[in-house]
């Protein structure tokens, strides 16, 4: 769809009087110094939100729009034009502090900025600028221009490769620590199975015996706790009888006493007493059966004929505890070889990942090696098509290189803080000799004796420089990193062609025409392109491509150069007055005939210098 802006007004601020309509081919804008020129070309920049970062300087304090336009808003009428030839018109306006809307009809379209109409807007010095600049992605824009909703579509989608492609390196990062770890693991398993059958030839065997050994040996420590009971009872049994032959003496004494009062004592008392034995003989033989030392004879016996069987015991439990041992050695060492079993299941599963994520890596380079190698030949058909259109004047080539400077940097800011000496030449050398998908290989396999000798560096530099970047958690962004791609350009002068390095500014800026006066499907605006390119390249140059450029593109330029209207036959010319020190008067609008008594005073000095220069120059002319 083929673009133009139809018309221009304001609400407010100092081009509220100044509504202008442009032809869809040249339009020249014409004026003395300070008659707002600039601030159209601006006010259309800001309305359709061309190039963000100059907004920002114009709307800032005391920006260009921010003085001028003040509490009023900016509206751009546009005309759409399909391939059947069918009108749509667009209205935009924007105002301070707020995102362009887009109306049809009055009906608000986009309120979002997302498909505000196309423009290619240069303000003053731009193109000289845009020449010296050592900024390669600058020059590569314009070559972009042609086919920039197609080459911003592609590196869109190389962005979401990228980031997979990302996911995909710190997935891989960690699933090889994992296998490196279960490596480590299962190196140890030989020495583990190796130790078993050590453990298991050596193994006591447990007695069968010991189990009714034990149960005897309970039964004896049972009798023995009864042997001991006893033996505290016999103690308090000999205690007792000791306290009764005393007490019976006493009782006897009493009854021999007592029997001196026969006279006074009751015959019961008599009988009484006669109960008690007269002797304690039969305690005495008590007694002496149940003597401590015969019993502790034959505790003695006992207990030594248990301790023979007790010892005996003993044995085969230190045989069985020994047994014990190795088994509980043995079924810590089956844990272990458990756990290893456990990790060789998660290591061929890890192993498995690896190869899924390796073959999703290798497409995902491969899908971005394409995209870049698609656009790499956009760009170069463009550069043909300009090299076969001003083969005769410049001359421009593609050149594509891994040290990008973005690449540099990346590498130098993962590297940040590691101490390394002289780092930015080490990163240098690197990005010169590896691109973002070689490093990456190179630092996986960690192997930096030969990547050392490649580069010429100290081993141990480039071994930590490996290792720094293996484990930084950003590492696997530096493949999203594209080969950067410059332009060089060289112009013929004099027939010698020469690089645009070595021009002088004005040289430079011609040699960048045929990159910006290019068919084109939306407006191109320049502001002063005189300012930048030489005279003479004006009228040989400039003025032939308008002449041919203005029939399928509009063309929109500020100049004080009389060539570029007169010689490129204007369809409009639009001369800017000033009511005021801050309000633009009505724009006058007409053909280069109709102001041509304009554009003689206002860029040529008026008719007695052009007079002047005729009558100094005539022989010249005439002789040419």
């Amino acid at each position: 769809m083929k673009s133009r802006i139809h018309s221009v007004s304001a609400s407010g601020g100092f081009l509220k009087n100044c509504k202008i309509e442009f032809s869809p081919r040249l339009n020249c804008i014409i004026g003395a110094r300070g008659t707002c020129k600039s601030t159209l070309i601006e006010s259309i920049r800001f309305t359709l939100n061309c190039d963000e970062a100059k907004i920002a300087k114009l709307i800032g304090e005391e920006g260009l729009i921010q003085t001028t336009l003040r509490d009023g808003s900016f509206e751009c009428q546009t005309i759409h034009t399909d391939s059947s030839g069918r009108e749509v018109r667009y209205t935009v306006n924007r105002e301070l502090g707020r995102y362009p809307r887009e109306f049809n009809d009055g009906l608000l379209v986009d309120e979002v900025n997302s498909n505000l109409p196309q423009v290619e807007i240069y303000s003053q010095d731009d193109i000289r600028q845009l020449a010296d600049s050592t900024n390669r992605a600058s020059r590569i824009a314009l070559i972009d221009r042609v086919n920039e909703k197609e080459v911003f579509e592609q590196f869109r989608k190389r962005q979401r490769l990228v980031q997979e492609l990302a996911v995909v390196g710190t997935e891989l990062r960690a699933v090889r620590h994992e296998i490196t770890a279960a490596r480590a693991v299962l190196k140890g398993e030989p020495e583990l199975r190796e130790r078993r059958k050590t453990l298991l030839a050596q193994r006591p065997e447990i007695p069968q015996q010991l189990s009714a050994e034990q149960s005897a040996y309970r039964r004896r420590q049972e009798y023995i706790e009864l042997l001991d009971l006893a033996n505290r009872e016999l103690e308090g049994l000999n205690t007792a009888i000791l306290d009764v032959r005393a007490r019976m003496r006493v009782l006897n004494e009493l009854r021999e006493s007592m029997q001196a009062f026969s006279d006074l004592s009751p015959s019961e008392v008599s009988t009484f007493f006669n109960l008690v034995p007269s002797t304690d003989e039969r305690i005495a033989q008590t007694t002496n059966s149940l003597s401590r030392a015969t019993w502790e004879g034959i505790v003695a016996s006992i207990r030594k004929e248990f301790e023979i069987k007790d010892d005996a015991y003993r044995g085969l439990r230190r045989e069985a505890e020994q047994a014990a041992e190795y088994l509980k050695q043995e079924q810590i060492l089956d844990k272990e070889l458990e756990n290893i079993e456990k990790v060789r299941v998660k290591n061929e599963v890890n192993a498995k990942r690896e190869k899924e994520l390796l073959k999703d890596r290798g497409l995902l380079r491969d899908k971005i090696r394409t995209i870049d190698f698609h656009v790499h030949s956009t760009r170069l058909e463009e550069v043909e098509v300009i090299n076969a259109r001003h083969a005769s004047k410049v001359v421009l080539s593609l050149q594509t290189t891994n040290s990008a400077p973005e690449y540099h940097k990346y590498l130098l800011k993962m590297l940040d803080g590691s101490g390394i000496k002289l780092k930015d030449l080490v990163v240098k050398d690197i990005a010169a000799a590896l691109s973002p998908f070689e490093l990456v290989e190179w630092v996986e396999t960690g192997e930096a004796a030969p990547l050392a000798s490649a580069l010429g560096r100290d081993l141990g530099q480039i071994n930590r420089v490996l290792s720094i970047l293996a484990e930084h958690p950003e590492f696997y962004r530096v493949e999203g990193v594209p080969p950067e791609t410059s332009l060089d350009i060289a112009i013929f002068d004099q027939g010698v062609q020469k690089p645009v390095e070595s021009l002088s500014s004005g040289q430079k800026a011609s040699a960048l025409l045929p990159l910006i006066l290019r068919d084109l499907p939306y407006p191109l605006i320049i502001d002063q392109p005189e300012d930048d390119i030489d005279n003479q390249m004006i009228s040989d140059d400039l003025v032939q491509s308008i002449q041919a450029l203005k029939m399928n593109r509009q063309l929109i330029f500020v100049t004080h150069n009389a060539n570029i209207p007169v010689l490129g036959d204007a369809e409009k010319v639009i001369v800017m007055r000033m009511d005021g020190a801050t309000l633009a008067a009505p724009a006058e609008v007409g053909t280069v005939e109709k102001q041509k008594r304009l554009i003689l005073d206002l860029l040529e000095g008026g008719a007695e210098a052009f007079m002047e220069r005729e009558k100094r120059y005539g022989s010249l002319l005439l002789r040419s």
